[in-house]
């Protein structure tokens, strides 16, 4: 259980981390486009979201198929229970990846 907390926890560091630079690009540029910037990175958050879960997981942890991929390609939420944290985590990190 603590495991969890704690990998919860990162994942909330990163998205805070997220959220530092959504502020970073927002005052790099002029006011009237600081809207524009959170919207960006709004659609970003949830691209990558809806990617990593479609493709993203199972080729990073799904079954190794001859060494090159992981398969199946698609959907696999009886998972995501006890590494909805983790996936959390990589998506996170995949965001701000992103927005780097």
């Amino acid at each position: 259980m603590s495991d969890a907390i704690w990998i919860f926890f990162c994942a909330l560091l990163v998205l805070v981390q997220q959220v530092g630079f959504l502020n970073l690009e927002a005052g790099a540029c002029r006011n009237k486009n600081g809207i524009n910037v959170a919207v960006k990175n709004f659609s970003d958050v949830t691209v990558v979201f809806l990617i990593f879960l479609l493709f993203g997981w199972n080729v990073a942890f799904g079954e190794s198929a001859y060494g090159l991929i992981g398969l199946p390609l698609s959907i696999n939420l009886l998972e995501f229970d006890s590494n909805l944290g983790y996936y959390l985590l990589m998506s996170f990190y995949c965001c701000t990846w992103l927005t780097i």
